[in-house]
């Protein structure tokens, strides 16, 4: 199946509430939804946890709805009635990452001191993605296979997010935390890169998060 413009639009728009359900409602006869129930939510978490978790092991390419369906014992149809498509199940996965990593954005971009404000935002990177690693493995590794309608909305996201750290890195700049000469997006790209790669590797009964995080605030910051 594939993602139609309205699926886009409600995908996006909606804050990710479910399509399938929200195009049903608006058949003729039919009362309009215009909250999902408990029972909803909580059956879609499972698809999209599970749906993420075999992205993880076979690729986006090499998992179909069919796969899904079978790995939680449900029809397709099952499967169809929470997710419109494959394209929207990515999306919906993809769009999930981003929106965990812009969680306490805001408030973190309030703290006054830019040090306390750039180690903030480290450790909210670290602990996010140390969280759930595997939503973040679909998130970097199988995004490329976004439809362009998805991927331009993610970036608008992505921007946002990098933009905090970069604001972060400037102000530290200014208030003598860092060195002068050094570029911030180059900087904020560094740390970003360097916290993210976390989902790589990250293995939560042999590795120490707190440990992680240490060892990145001691690269970045001046003792």
């Amino acid at each position: 199946m594939v993602a139609s413009g309205k699926e886009i639009s409600l995908v996006f728009q909606l804050t990710m509430e479910p399509v399938a359900q929200a195009e049903r409602g608006k058949r003729r006869g039919r009362r309009r939804h215009t909250e999902p129930s408990d029972y909803y939510l909580e059956r879609r978490e499972v698809i999209l946890e599970r749906a993420a978790a075999l992205f993880r092991e076979n690729g986006f390419a090499g998992t179909s709805i069919e796969d899904v369906a079978r790995d939680l014992d449900m029809s397709k149809a099952t499967v169809y009635y929470y997710i419109p498509s494959k394209a929207v199940l990515l999306a919906m996965i993809a769009d999930r990452a981003m929106s965990r990593a812009l969680e306490k954005m805001e408030r973190v971009a309030e703290i006054p001191d830019p040090m306390e404000r750039l180690k903030e935002l480290i450790r909210h990177q670290v602990y996010t993605i140390a969280a759930e690693p595997w939503l973040f493995n679909v998130f970097f590794d199988q995004k490329q296979y976004l439809d362009e309608q998805y991927r331009e909305q993610l970036k608008i996201k992505e921007r946002r997010y990098l933009k905090v750290f970069i604001e972060a890195i400037k102000a530290c700049i200014e208030a003598g935390y860092l060195p002068t000469h050094i570029n911030p997006r180059y900087a904020a790209h560094a740390i970003m890169g360097m916290t993210s790669w976390l989902y790589k590797w990250y293995e939560p009964e042999r590795d120490n998060v707190d440990e992680f995080l240490e060892a990145c605030l001691a690269l970045v910051i001046k003792r």
